[in-house]
């Protein structure tokens, strides 16, 4: 379970999720879409999307989904209130795209665990905007219960 971390704050939140808008901006996203692509961004290398993760190794990375939804409603208010990303309501509910203000704040930042999120961030998007948000789901969940069967056996 995602205790309190650096990673964690909503301001760190905050970041990935405009980092996450700013690397596709004509692409608007979800809730759950950004806390899907956060989670398996920082634990890219559990999904064999990147070579490592950047969060440190856990067998049970699935089950941090629920945790992590809850920052990332987090994340989003702070970003919203900060003005760096936009809601926009259409027929689908509330999706969320970056704004001017939000391209400045990534193009202004600059270090090593930004540049790691980045790169990680790139397969991550080519999977996710290749399928439904219904699969990317059922991958992260099946990636829960491989660690239990293997233990099983």
């Amino acid at each position: 379970m995602m205790t309190a971390s650096p990673y964690n704050s909503a301001l760190v939140i905050a970041t990935r999720i405009t980092v996450i808008l700013a690397a596709r901006p004509q692409v608007l996203r979800t809730e759950r879409s950004l806390a899907a692509i956060d989670l398996l961004t920082t634990n890219a290398g559990q999904f064999g999307l990147y070579p490592s993760n950047l969060h440190g190794d856990s067998i049970f990375v699935a089950t941090e989904f629920a945790a992590r939804s809850k920052n990332i409603t987090k994340g989003i208010r702070y970003a919203v209130t900060h003005g760096l990303i936009t809601p926009v309501k259409d027929d689908n509910g509330i999706r969320f795209t970056i704004n001017d203000t939000g391209k400045s704040f990534v193009n202004k930042l600059a270090n090593q665990y930004l540049t790691d999120y980045q790169r990680a961030l790139n397969p991550v998007l080519a999977y996710v905007d290749s399928r439904t948000d219904r699969e990317v789901i059922r991958h992260i969940e099946r990636q829960g219960i491989e660690p239990i069967k293997e233990d099983r056996t």
